[in-house]
């Protein structure tokens, strides 16, 4: 099925992949082949991620979950419900947050850690689509469908 995202560890030695089959896949670089594949999504998987310290992958999509797989066991760590379609994810570069754009508009930063939300952004009157961080962490970036970018000022972490 069609591949909707694709995401690199810090290394690069690792590509994960999201899809409309509902899974994401992990391939290994170097040889090209299939390591892992997370199935527990009920619609198509919007985006992907590598954490950036853990073994872990984070995918989110239109069944209105993020979730959160460990690399070590292949197993699910966590999953977040969100109402109605997740269409954009990113970690932290700290990786003790998450940021999630939302169908309705909204960016919710989660705390990976304590599993809270920490709090909840809202300018965008459409979905948001697109989330950056800065690599210091300092500034968020969002892009939606209402055609608008924000950049989002945040606290040290």
């Amino acid at each position: 099925d069609e591949v909707t995202a694709l995401a690199l560890n810090p290394s690069g030695t690792r590509v994960a992949s999201a899809s409309r089959d509902q899974t994401v896949r992990v391939w290994d670089v170097p040889s090209g082949k299939s390591t892992a594949t997370f199935d527990g999504h009920t619609d198509w998987v919007r985006e992907a991620a590598f954490h950036p310290q853990r073994n872990v992958v984070m995918s989110a999509g239109r069944d209105g979950t993020v979730r959160l797989w460990s690399l070590d066991d292949s197993t699910q760590l966590n999953s977040y419900p969100f109402p109605g379609d997740v269409r954009a994810a990113a970690f932290h570069p700290s990786g003790e947050m998450l940021a999630v754009g939302a169908e309705d508009g909204t960016i919710t930063l989660l705390d990976v850690n304590t599993h809270k939300t920490i709090t909840q952004l809202q300018q965008h009157t459409k979905p948001v689509v697109a989330l950056a961080f800065h690599p210091q962490g300092t500034v968020l970036a969002s892009g939606g469908g209402d055609n608008k970018i924000f950049l989002w000022g945040l606290p040290n972490r």
